[in-house]
């Protein structure tokens, strides 16, 4: 690495200079970190919408479309980052564990197997150097990040994901976004919990046997008992690897000698549980050094650095299947599709069926040239992607043959890090750039360690490679769970990546004064043939989940250039869905409380709004349904006057006012932007997505994605069953609200 030549790294570009990132060409973005990564799996996408990058001096966090940024900034930016910095050791930390008492004065003393390695790391010996940027990570007042995982939807406070980190200390810090996502508490040290539980059963389990691959087997410390365990051995109970946080809220924390499966719980004092659900010693088969969770939640998979994958199960706690690779080698990291197990070892792939025995005969086949680093699988279609030290980034189908894949690197930086998006449209890498091949210039020294720095980049997947494939990996995925969206932070973040490329490319065709038709941004027809596909759906008997236009309003409503050309009657057909499905149910309701009943009134006034001002150039049609007439007839004689039914026979009149304004007690009417009142003196208000009914509370839930907000409901009502401790979803947009107190 003191000989790097602009060659050296031919993928990094032609005239490339060493120590300088230069992105791949087909790369939607990228960015130079100043950091390096330390060892390979340390980029990680969670369930709402971050991107999380562990490197040698902390935690990048970029949160993509952070819209409470709009209260304190008029336009804030799409991409918003906060680090987590390194932290200080604790001094009355538990590990490392103390070795033994040692004195040099006694000439038959002999240093406990384990405590030398220890002295060198903890040496509280000062170095000197004069670059600034040196970190020792074998002092132990400061803990390095080593990896991290992102918890599911709910581990944090408002819908949110928990961030987990695993440093050098052995310490499991939990950290918690504030509000604005721009700060990051440290809330728990789970590490302390799992010590505990380890000193208490650390007794029950003799040493291991011997290792069969070592002819001469290590002496053991003199005159010790059987089954009593040597300095060494109570390290490894002490240890983590690895762990994995399930979509169930599994935590599995992976030990050189016990593997356990803790439950976390957001409202239990400590989050985890006092023991854990499942408790394994994997310490036969080697110290893991991957692990991942099957789609469901259930089985857990353990690769270990002595070629072997752990089927644990959950439900009974018990080691199901042991697989070996077929030859002896660490295996460096696994991944869990839907019907195989993955495991990288050197630079070869293995696959094994889930369904599969222990002697079954895997897959196997050589992949890079280099070692893999991560494994990646896409949930959409099981479609396996690598990267390695040599630069490259393939995909695999799960037989082992090649998936097409163009726009991917082939050679480069060595890639440390692997991670597809949520909604399998973005692919993000990270790179470990080499240092430069002079010496510092103020010292004149060697400081190669210090310049290393680290690079990310995003690619579209296979399945969002362009505006029609992406529009149909959506459909499908939507049609998948038609009555629930989730937010498509990481579609969003492609379509505005890619539309900074073509705002850029058209300022270019511009100075040359050349045509620029033919640069069209992706979210276009992307948002278009969601809204399409939505028109060609029956809505004859009733307005059909509005799922696809929840999707492209995301869209329209989150890309800056795309903020003004939603059509004008996509939200109103949302609305009317939830008002539509709202007023049967209040139909046949026995009775209605007073605001309860206000609220059904309101939801009626607008659906025959809509079906007597239409609005222009609309493709699917407002009139009142048959059976919707009838609930309105029926809400109208209950709890209305003889002009609103009078209005519903005649299809002319005025809405009534119903509400009044907080401020002036004016009228406030009901019109056609409903989300958007106004009184008559021109106060402006919110209307909750919910009741439709003017937010008067100081705690309201606020949509996440779109801003919209609605009351918070303190019981059950027709129109909503939210209960506190359930994540609430827009009915707008789809994505999740968080909880405010102003």
């Amino acid at each position: 690495m003191a000989t790097e030549t602009s060659d050296a790294f031919e993928g990094a570009g032609n005239n490339s200079m060493s120590g300088v990132f230069t992105p791949t060409p087909d790369c939607v973005a990228a960015e130079h970190l100043s950091g390096a990564p330390l060892q390979p799996n340390n980029v990680y996408w969670s369930m709402d919408g971050k991107l999380a990058v562990v490197v040698h001096d902390g935690i990048m966090i970029s949160t993509f479309v952070n819209k409470d940024l709009c209260r304190y900034l008029l336009q804030p930016p799409f991409v918003s980052r906060t680090n987590i910095a390194l932290s200080k050791r604790p001094a009355n930390t538990r590990y490392p564990l103390p070795p033994p008492a040692f004195s040099e004065a006694t000439p038959t003393a002999v240093e406990a197997p384990g405590t030398i390695m220890y002295r060198i790391m903890n040496s509280f010996e000062a170095v000197t150097s004069a670059n600034p940027r040196e970190l020792s990570m074998a002092k132990p007042d400061v803990d390095v990040f080593l990896q991290a995982s992102w918890g599911p939807r709910g581990s944090a406070p408002n819908a949110a994901c928990a961030l987990l980190a695993l440093t050098t200390a052995n310490r499991i810090l939990l950290h918690f976004p504030s509000s604005l996502n721009l700060n990051w508490e440290c809330c728990a040290v789970l590490s302390d919990i799992v010590a505990a539980h380890m000193a208490k059963v650390m007794p029950r389990y003799g040493p291991l046997p011997d290792d069969p691959s070592i002819l001469v087997p290590l002496p053991r410390a003199p005159k010790r008992r059987k089954a009593e365990l040597s300095y060494a051995e109570q390290c490894d109970f002490m240890a983590t690897t690895c762990f994995a946080w399930s979509s169930t809220s599994l935590l599995a924390i992976c030990g050189r000698r016990l593997t356990t499966i803790w439950h976390f719980d957001l409202l239990r004092s400590g989050y985890l549980e006092k023991t854990p659900r499942v408790e394994v010693d994997t310490g036969v088969h080697g110290w893991p050094t991957s692990a991942s969770w099957s789609s469901d939640g259930e089985t857990l998979y353990v690769a270990t650095a002595s070629s072997h994958i752990l089927s644990i199960v959950v439900a009974d706690g018990s080691l199901r299947r042991v697989w070996t690779v077929p030859r002896p080698a660490p295996i460096v990291s696994i991944a869990v599709g839907a019907n195989h197990v993955f495991a990288a070892f050197g630079g070869t792939l293995s696959a094994w069926s889930i369904a599969g025995e222990n002697d079954q005969v895997p897959v196997v086949w050589p992949a890079h040239d280099g070692t893999i680093s991560v494994l990646a699988v896409q949930a959409r279609d099981n479609t396996l992607f690598s990267c390695a030290i040599d630069g490259a980034v393939k995909a695999w189908h799960p037989d082992g043959s090649p998936a097409v894949a163009p726009n991917l690197p082939t050679k480069g930086y060595p890639v440390y890090g692997l991670s597809i998006s949520p909604n399998d449209a973005q692919i993000s890498c990270t790179y470990i750039v080499p240092p430069a091949a002079r010496p510092c210039r103020t010292t004149q020294a060697d400081t190669t360690y210090s310049r290393v720095s680290g690079g990310l980049e995003h690619f579209a997947t296979p399945l969002a490679k362009d505006a029609p494939t992406l529009a149909e990996t959506l459909r499908t995925a939507l049609a998948a769970t038609p009555a629930r969206l989730d937010s498509l932070f990481d579609v969003l973040a492609l379509c505005y990546h890619d539309l900074v490329a073509c705002t850029a490319k058209e300022a270019e065709l511009r100075s040359l004064h050349a045509d620029t038709t033919g640069v069209r941004p992706m979210y276009r027809p992307v948002a278009d043939a969601l809204a399409s596909q939505y028109t060609r759906l029956d809505h004859s008997d009733a307005w059909a989940a509005p799922t696809l236009l929840q999707a492209a309003y995301q869209i329209w409503s989150t890309v800056p250039a795309s903020q003004k050309e939603c059509p004008a009657w996509v939200v109103p057909v949302i609305l009317a869905h939830a008002a539509e499905r709202h007023v049967l149910t209040a139909s046949t309701a026995a009775s209605l409380d007073p605001d309860t009943h206000v609220a059904a009134l309101l939801m009626a006034d607008y659906l025959w709004h809509l079906s007597t001002r239409n609005p222009d150039a609309a493709p699917v049609s407002f009139a009142l349904k048959p059976n919707t007439r009838t609930a309105l007839r029926q809400l109208y004689t209950a709890y209305g006057t003889v002009a609103d039914i009078a209005r519903l026979d005649t299809g002319a009149g005025e809405l009534p006012v119903r509400e009044a304004c907080e401020l002036c007690a004016g009228p406030v009417p009901l019109t056609a932007s409903i989300l958007e009142p106004v009184c008559a003196k021109g106060h402006a208000a919110e209307r909750s997505f919910l009741s439709f009914r003017l937010v008067s509370t100081a705690s309201v839930w606020k949509c996440t994605l779109c801003g919209s907000f609605a009351n918070v409901e303190t019981a059950p009502t027709f129109y909503s069953a939210h209960s506190g401790a359930d994540p609430l979803h827009c009915t707008v947009c789809g994505s999740y609200c968080h909880l405010l107190a102003y």
